[in-house]
């Protein structure tokens, strides 16, 4: 068998080398094409004209305004609860009647709201300064029908509370707490709702 020198094994090696290398190249280039392809038709397939709330996009949905009944008290805005330059300043309440408190949340139009996540003050020492909301009547604008009342938790962390209706306000109504209901402030540390836009 003839012995190859330095020179003639090293052309060699490039060669392969080069050979394999060009091949890697073609085949990444022949899958990019495919997935793109693949890309081009499923943006097609979801491109199609939105009819319903159904095919739109789960989001964020903020109110544009809302009122309560503790309007009056300095430094003391509902808006607190679901901006996120206000996040964990929250909201109390006006007297020491707890039950008797509301807040309305206004939004720009009709929109189907799926869910909400409320939470009380998460912080250990606010959360223990003020009474916690028990029973929460919750009602929207277009359906009195549709009202229900929440069991809210004794607890710091996020509740999910289902809505699954169309509405352009939302009324919370407090019917409880966990406290003396004659002589307790309760509070909430955020409110945040989730729903779809109309397409």
């Amino acid at each position: 068998m003839k012995n190859l020198s330095y020179m003639e094994i090293s052309k060699k090696v490039f060669l392969i080398f080069s050979a394999v290398l060009m091949l890697s190249i073609a085949i990444r280039w022949h899958t990019n094409t495919q997935i793109t392809v693949n890309e081009d038709l499923a943006i097609e397939e979801y491109e199609l004209p939105q009819s319903d709330y159904s095919e739109a996009l789960l989001q964020k949905i903020y109110p544009i305004s809302c009122s309560s009944s503790a309007d009056k008290v300095e430094n003391n805005f509902c808006e607190e609860l679901y901006y996120d330059d206000y996040f964990a300043e929250g909201w109390v309440t006006s007297d020491e009647i707890c039950y008797k408190e509301y807040i309305t949340f206004v939004f720009k139009e009709n929109i189907y709201l799926e869910f909400l996540v409320i939470q009380n003050f998460k912080p250990e020492e606010l959360f223990d300064k003020y009474d916690k909301i028990k029973e929460l009547n919750i009602s929207y604008s277009n359906n009195d029908e549709l009202q229900k009342i929440f069991t809210l938790d004794d607890s710091n962390i996020s509740q999910w509370v289902n809505l699954n209706t169309e509405t352009n306000t939302v009324t919370f109504d407090i019917q409880s707490s966990y406290n003396n209901p004659e002589n307790s402030v309760c509070a909430l540390g955020s409110v945040t709702f989730y729903g779809r836009k109309p397409g």
